[in-house]
């Protein structure tokens, strides 16, 4: 069997344990029709996930390896359109930041302007002072997962621009 082919097995069998274990909540319970605290074959073919007919291309209620391929490819070429479009949305907003920011114009940004543009923007009404529902707005637009640090979120204490 090539790399590829042991790949797309090991995501194939991956994916079918995932589809059945579930990830939270007692599946034994769920799946356990008799109440004996045990999962058998017959109550665990039951649960119909629908795994094989989502990647099935030709109807005949079997999937090839060519076929996980393709339902693989088609789901990571999915999820890079969403990461594409986010990532263009996210570099407007930073230019958009780093030119308000750049209050000199000379192409970059000192932690002062940096500091200044943060204040600025949470100045909603441009009293020169953040009040306590100020910084919790900024607070609120600006929190956001951050699975680079363990998977806590990241608010605006943590960044300036």
């Amino acid at each position: 069997m090539t790399t590829s082919k042991l790949a797309l097995a090991i995501a194939l069998c991956t994916t079918v344990t995932a589809a059945y274990a579930g990830q939270r909540g007692d599946r034994v319970g769920r799946l356990d029709t008799d109440g004996d605290g045990l999962v058998s074959q017959t109550e665990f073919d039951v649960r119909d996930r629908g795994f094989v007919s989502r990647i099935d291309q030709d109807g005949d209620d079997a999937i090839t390896l060519e076929e996980v391929s393709l339902h693989l490819d088609a789901r990571i070429a999915g999820r890079k359109e969403d990461l594409d479009e986010r990532r263009t949305q996210m570099q407007s907003r930073i230019e958009s930041h780093f030119t308000e920011a750049d209050l000199n114009q000379d192409g970059m940004v000192t932690t002062e302007e940096a500091k200044l543009a943060a204040f600025t923007r949470m100045d909603e009404d441009n009293d020169g002072y953040l009040s306590k529902e100020e910084l919790s707005n900024a607070r609120k637009q600006h929190k956001r997962p951050n699975h680079g640090r363990g998977g806590h979120e990241q608010d605006i204490d943590d960044r300036v621009i």
